[in-house]
């Protein structure tokens, strides 16, 4: 019997190209760990945004917040 992955939608700053470069880094590399990640970079929603992002919010298994320094001082 096989299980689904488990989904894991990913929020992030987008403060700098290169912290938006680790996150997909991250992505990629748990996509290839067999986890479902859904993250910005992957689609262009036709919804919008703001839609998109609160159905992964509704739909995720997980939701994994990576955010700079900056953000967090914020």
């Amino acid at each position: 019997m096989s299980t689904a992955p488990p989904k894991v939608f990913i929020s992030y700053s987008q403060e700098s190209q290169t912290h938006s470069d680790k996150v997909l880094a991250l992505a990629n590399q748990l996509i290839l760990d067999g986890i479902d990640v859904q993250i910005d970079r992957y689609v262009s929603p036709l919804q919008g945004w703001a839609v998109w992002m609160s159905q992964q919010l509704q739909s995720g298994d997980f939701i994994l917040m990576i955010c700079t320094p900056t953000y967090h001082q914020r």
